[in-house]
């Protein structure tokens, strides 16, 4: 046939032909073929026969939440360790594509995969889970246990996220101290941080933090100070003397501020000889007591301030004019059973021999009342609690302690 005669051929067919019907035609196909659904297959690689037996209701519900589909059927070759689906899917390929890799990221069977598609075959690839980490350092123990259901709650929370552990190292000061937590996370761990830091800041918490650093595999935050980290703290100075007053006032509040203490105010009353400090900080009241007894120790103006007692709430302290060449004085260690007492308790008698300025020293354990009694002269340059205050800090088997002092006794 000619070329002329083919192209009038074509023509007139066209002619002939009803779109209207030919569009219902399709339609009714559609419909039919939707109805019916459409076969996919779709294959888990790097899947063990014991991942197979313990996972497979996974997969399963991994498909089921991704669209509608039925006529399930499984089989898992051993040998290539690959686990292929069937199925039939009433609905689109692409949206069904798209579904399965949402599907697949909160799904329980897998951790950290791939997916790729050709046609209406999926291919799910299993990788080693990747572990990442958020590590939130400067935090004290007390900022620990308020902070961990926060960090826990908005890291749970991204989606992706599975296997959060978490583990707090608590080192010689708030400073080093750290919270981290360990997780599994498919995506780009700057997707991560930006939706956790979304997530905090919408919730109001840990508004202070810093982001310090972050890798591939790692954000580094630093905790700040919030409101509910504060405790209200009262600094007491006895035996204060107008004279005296006008002299340690300055320095002291001057320290209070270096120390960060927050709305501070304070109150003297002649009558007394009473100067009161009121203000919040985040530390405790021993760590703070440390830090000012460092400062007296360096301001010749604050050399006659010593400690009389240290609460949860209260700092005592005593204006002493005069200072007396040579006291003697009590330590006692309380809740100390033999086998303790062979081990922390000699260490604590030796660290308190070793103080400068403790002379004489007896020491006598009571079995019965479980108690190590240290009896000693002091003559220091700075005051005994401060020593026992850093002795309790550097040591690891004294942490934890407290201590209280009253008329020459000291009481851990």
């Amino acid at each position: 046939m000619s070329q002329p005669a083919l192209q009038e051929l074509l023509a007139d067919t066209v002619a002939k032909l009803d779109f209207v019907e030919l569009e219902n035609a399709l339609a009714k196909h559609t419909e039919r073929k939707r109805k019916r659904g459409q076969p996919i297959k779709v294959a888990f690689e790097n899947v063990s026969q014991k991942d197979y037996f313990e996972k497979l209701d996974d997969f399963i519900e991994l498909l089921r939440g991704a669209g509608a589909i039925g006529k399930v059927r499984d089989q898992h070759n051993k040998g290539t360790k690959t686990l292929t689906v069937r199925a039939t899917l009433k609905g689109d390929l692409e949206e069904f594509y798209r579904g399965l890799y949402r599907s697949a990221l909160g799904s329980a069977g897998l951790d950290n995969f791939e997916l790729d598609r050709k046609g209406n075959l999926f291919v799910f690839t299993a990788l080693p889970p990747t572990r990442k980490r958020l590590v939130i350092s400067g935090l004290s123990p007390d900022q620990y246990h308020h902070r961990l259901e926060i960090y826990r709650e908005a890291i749970a929370s991204v989606e992706g996220v599975k296997q959060v552990d978490f583990e707090f190292v608590q080192g010689a000061g708030n400073a080093s101290s750290k919270l981290v937590f360990a997780f599994t996370y498919p995506d780009d761990i700057h997707v991560l941080e930006e939706q956790l830091w979304k997530r905090l800041e919408g919730a109001g918490e840990a508004i202070n933090r810093q982001l310090a650093s972050i890798s591939d595999t790692s954000i580094q935050y630093s905790a700040g100070t919030d409101v509910s980290d504060l405790r209200q703290v009262t600094l007491r100075v006895g035996r204060v003397d107008r004279n005296a007053f006008r002299r340690i006032d300055p320095p002291l509040e001057s320290s209070l501020q270096s120390l960060r203490a927050r709305n501070l105010s304070k109150t003297y009353d002649d009558k007394s000889r009473e100067l009161l400090y009121h203000f919040q900080i985040g530390e405790t009241t021993e760590s703070l007591t440390a830090s000012i007894e460092s400062t007296i120790e360096v301001t010749p103006a604050l050399d006659k301030l010593v400690v009389e007692s240290v609460g949860a709430n209260l700092i005592a302290f005593r204006y002493q004019a005069v200072a007396p060449e040579s006291l003697p004085a009590t330590v006692e260690l309380h809740g100390l059973n033999e086998q303790n007492y062979q081990t922390v308790g000699r260490e604590f008698a030796a660290l308190v021999e070793g103080i400068p300025g403790v002379e004489r020293l007896r020491q006598n354990y009571s079995t019965a009342e479980r108690v190590l009694r240290l009896r000693f002269h002091y003559q220091g340059k700075i005051s005994l609690s401060q020593n026992l205050y850093r002795l309790i800090l550097q040591s690891p088997s004294l942490a934890g302690l407290s201590v209280t002092q009253s008329s020459g006794k000291i009481t851990l």
